[in-house]
């Protein structure tokens, strides 16, 4: 389990999201009901992701960076039709990575702008992807270990 950060807490607001940690970086799953937010998340889990949140996260301002955590009891997340599990999980990750998910079949840019989306007057790199595409959690895995070209 990685280590909390610690540092002092500005202010904090909840978002209807999931969370993950892969290798000391945070990724924000956000998109309304339905499009696939858990089963991302579980796919990222199965290839080695932490837990963070799932379904209410807690972002908060910490000094210059966005920080998420379960608003929840920390580690619990809801198998659809299957109840509720406790994993092991990251108490608190800094935000690397917003994944906006766009419902199945939405039209997108091949080679869109560069876009961020502001947290607590802090810019996010965002990626936007279908939840079901097969190579969704590469892309999210790329984009966190890679700096984008262009």
């Amino acid at each position: 389990m990685a280590e909390p950060l610690a540092c002092e807490e500005a202010s904090s607001w909840h978002l209807h999201a999931s969370a993950v940690a892969w290798a000391g970086r945070g990724v924000l799953l956000l998109g309304p009901s339905g499009v696939g937010k858990s089963s991302l998340l579980a796919r990222l889990l199965a290839a080695g992701a932490w837990l963070v949140a799932d379904d209410l996260v807690k972002v908060t301002r910490r000094g210059g960076m966005v920080c998420a955590e379960a608003v929840s009891p920390a580690g619990l997340i809801e198998l659809r039709g299957n109840g509720i599990f406790r994993l092991v999980n990251t108490e608190r990750v800094r935000v690397s990575l917003c994944v906006e998910l766009l419902p199945a079949g939405t039209e997108r840019e091949r080679l869109p702008e560069r876009r961020t989306t502001t947290i607590a007057d802090i810019a996010v790199p965002v990626l936007s992807l279908d939840a079901g595409d097969p190579a969704a959690v590469a892309s999210i895995l790329i984009a966190l270990a890679a700096c984008r070209a262009g």
